[in-house]
């Protein structure tokens, strides 16, 4: 009984009344506006995302270029103390290699 009263949605809203037509239309804009909402939120945080994402793969770069000048340096037979100026790594960091 239930299923056949609702088995069409078209049928149930073509008999609303001038009152509840509208009420489902705001409804029905409501959730439109909720869902394009999400999906630019959505969008907006992958964005954000990426730009985190690329900031970290500088600093690691960036810490990984120095460890390696620091190995380097450390092979030529550089003091720590001249390779913690030359990188500005730490004395701790640079016995560490």
């Amino acid at each position: 009984m239930i299923a056949e009263k609702y088995s069409n949605p078209l049928a149930e809203i073509a008999q609303f009344d001038p009152t509840q037509l509208q009420s489902y239309r705001d409804s029905e804009k409501n959730y439109l506006d909720f869902t394009a909402s999400l999906h630019t939120s959505y969008k907006e945080g992958v964005v954000e995302g990426e730009k985190i994402g690329i900031e970290k793969g500088k600093i690691e770069g960036k810490i990984e270029g120095k460890i390696e000048i620091a190995r380097n340096l450390k092979a030529e037979g550089f003091s720590d103390a001249q390779i913690a100026k030359i990188t500005g790594l730490t004395e701790q960091e640079i016995k560490h290699l």
